[in-house]
């Protein structure tokens, strides 16, 4: 037998077809070890990422505990690492529902997006969105994925930004570019993370405006406006917010068309 031995945080397509590779080559079973090394997952969801890679493939198993000769798999260390950066395409076929249901590298992802003051508002907006979803009775996992995800292209140039918005939604070019990220995040989720999750991105996609239909979306874009690290009062958005979702959107958006208009007259 053929024993490989890697992080596999997660695994990947490419690790994948390395020891399928092997089997095919030698005619061998090939079983894979997890180290128990500290990384991001930790040792029994590594495990069981690697059983669900494993599952359609009988020449494939996953062992521990083996002592003898390993083939070290710890080159391969980039290419996971590139799935924790939101390349999510990258890891093994039979892992990526499983990292969708329960999260996993999402705040990874985040974090390697977005500066570190994005990233903490990111972190708010998706506490306070799962508050609001418990007290409105919504599914409180898929609120906080949301508010989590909501601004990751939001450090992406102007330049890049046009060139997305140009190819897939040409109209939004007359809009203004501090809302194109709401579309742009919803592209990169699609084409990196093979992110499909129509809830969530329409969510994303409408969080700038508020102007999406149902319950995430309104809850997304209040979360996004009142998060406590923005510097103003906002217990009463709060309290409306979980008793009425549609009032505290409405008072929002009526506030923030006020203070547009302020700004817009201090500066003429």
């Amino acid at each position: 037998m053929i024993v490989v031995e890697g992080d596999f945080d997660p695994i990947t397509e490419t690790e994948l077809h390395a020891v399928k590779q092997l089997h095919l080559n030698t005619r061998e079973d090939v079983f894979l070890q997890v180290n128990e090394k500290k990384t991001v997952l930790d040792y029994e969801l590594r495990l069981k990422l690697v059983k669900l890679a494993c599952k359609p493939y009988r020449h494939l198993q996953l062992i521990v505990g083996y002592c003898g000769k390993i083939i070290d798999f710890s080159s391969y260390q980039e290419d996971e690492k590139e799935v924790r950066r939101g390349i999510f395409r990258n890891a093994a076929y039979g892992t990526r529902k499983y990292i969708f249901q329960n999260g996993l590298y999402f705040k990874e992802t985040v974090e390697a997006l977005c500066t570190p003051q994005r990233y903490e508002h990111s972190i708010r907006v998706a506490e306070t969105a799962r508050r609001i979803a418990i007290a409105q009775h919504v599914d409180a996992k898929l609120a906080y994925q949301a508010g989590l995800l909501h601004d990751i292209t939001k450090a992406i140039s102007k330049e890049d930004g046009a060139k997305i918005i140009n190819v897939y939604r040409p109209e939004w070019l007359n809009c203004s570019e501090k809302i194109w990220h709401s579309y742009t995040a919803v592209i990169w989720m699609k084409q990196n993370m093979g992110f499909y999750d129509e809830t969530i991105l329409h969510a994303i996609e409408h969080h700038t405006l508020g102007d999406g239909n149902g319950k995430l979306c309104r809850i997304i874009y209040i979360a996004d406006k009142i998060e406590p690290g923005r510097g103003y009062d906002t217990f009463k958005h709060m309290q409306l917010a979980c008793h009425d979702l549609r009032a505290c959107s409405d008072l929002i958006h009526e506030e923030s068309t006020e203070y547009r208009k302020n700004k817009e007259s201090v500066h003429e």
